[in-house]
């Protein structure tokens, strides 16, 4: 009773974008009849359908969109889903057309990081809090710089730390002075901290 053409079976996507996949209904019954487009095995709010029904005489076609787009979060994880577009008669629920498709979610790597200052009372060093919010494991390097060149670092060499899914941790690290001063008041010097993970972005 219905004939639904696609440009293809396989899809690739990254999220934070969008994929939109045209879809083409033929009424290939006897009848006006009414269809229904829905999409099965992927998540709800990835999902939109425009329009997601027709109504079509004898013969007739018409043209409509799938549009996937997973959030650029940790839960839209990396790797190949299944998944079915589904189109039901409302006429003949018993004779509806599915199509098995397969999607592929890209990688991406993001991290987010912040400084927390160290607290002598407490012996606490200073300290990097990472967290993985990529759809993959991410590799981080964390480096250390004194702009004046008037610091020094422990550990002084870029420390690479390992994150899991949604995984978070701390890298410690302690900052002197080179040389002392025995004259004159507080001074200060700033210094950065760079993050580098591999593939993504970049912070300092």
């Amino acid at each position: 009773r219905v004939c639904v053409l696609l440009n293809g079976l396989q899809y690739a996507v990254t999220p934070g974008e969008t994929l939109a996949i045209p879809v083409l209904i033929i009424n290939q019954g006897l009848g006006t009849d009414i269809f229904h487009l829905s999409a099965e095995g992927l998540s709800t709010g990835w999902v939109g359908i425009d329009p997601s029904s027709w109504t079509l005489k004898a013969g007739e076609e018409a043209r409509g969109m799938l549009v996937i787009k997973p959030p650029r979060t940790s839960a839209s994880r990396a790797g190949r889903c299944p998944f079915s577009l589904l189109v039901k008669s409302e006429h003949a629920p018993e004779q509806n057309a599915s199509i098995n498709c397969i999607l592929t979610v890209g990688a991406f790597t993001e991290v987010k990081a912040q400084l927390l200052a160290s607290d002598p009372e407490r012996e606490l060093p200073a300290r990097v809090q990472i967290l993985n919010q990529s759809n993959v494991p991410a590799t981080v390097r964390v480096g250390w710089e004194s702009i004046e060149k008037a610091l020094a670092f422990e550990p002084s060499e870029p420390k690479q730390v390992r994150l899991a899914l949604e995984e978070s941790t701390e890298v410690e690290y302690k900052v002197r002075p080179l040389q002392r001063y025995w004259v004159g008041g507080e001074r200060q010097h700033p210094y950065t901290v760079d993050l580098q993970a591999a593939g993504g972005n970049e912070q300092t």
